[in-house]
């Protein structure tokens, strides 16, 4: 595992994500460190794919992921599919409401163990331990956008809709590195 000095000299480009984690990037971000603890607030947890498949190990604690399928619609659920960025100037478009959804999978990647996940594949993450951090290889992009299962009862929040400085980032990243699980 990597100290906080190692990680700064990299040079990396940082960067928070509502999803509750802190993103070291390199390689204009196919190579990417995710840093989670409680100091990485979660402003959101869609179940979301990706716009490319992607490899990720666990560098640090216990990380659960949950995969889920559609499995048709109802009128009275509450649940919409949309496709599309949530950046400033961005639209996302509706591809399914009403979608009724379960989940077909769930396993835990402990500290040396590593996953690889399709592009496709809706997914949401749990935290097992207080601070986990992984190490993703992305692939080449698939697509320009991840799809997202929206609760249409709540206001929609964007990931990127509070940013922190670059310095704040770093403390986290180092306090992530530091806490004991």
């Amino acid at each position: 595992m990597y100290t906080i000095d190692q990680f700064r000299k990299m040079g990396g480009k940082t960067m928070y994500v509502g999803t509750g984690t802190i993103k070291l990037l390199f390689n204009k971000g196919f190579n990417v460190y995710n840093f989670y603890s409680d100091k990485a607030e979660l402003l959101i947890d869609d179940i979301h794919d990706h716009r490319s498949g992607f490899n990720s190990t666990i560098l640090k604690g216990t990380l659960r992921n949950i995969l889920y399928k559609i499995d048709g619609e109802d009128p009275e659920s509450k649940y919409r599919l949309e496709y599309g960025e949530c950046k400033e100037g961005s639209e996302r478009v509706i591809v399914q409401d009403n979608v009724v959804f379960k989940e077909t999978c769930r396993f835990d990647n402990v500290e040396g163990t590593s996953y690889f996940m399709e592009h496709d594949v809706l997914h949401s993450i749990e935290l097992m331990t207080p601070s986990v951090i992984t190490h993703m290889v992305r692939n080449p992009l698939v697509k320009q956008a991840p799809n997202f299962i929206i609760d249409t009862s709540k206001p929609f929040k964007c990931a990127f809709s509070e940013p922190k400085t670059d310095k704040e980032c770093w403390e986290i990243i180092e306090y992530t590195i530091n806490l004991s699980n």
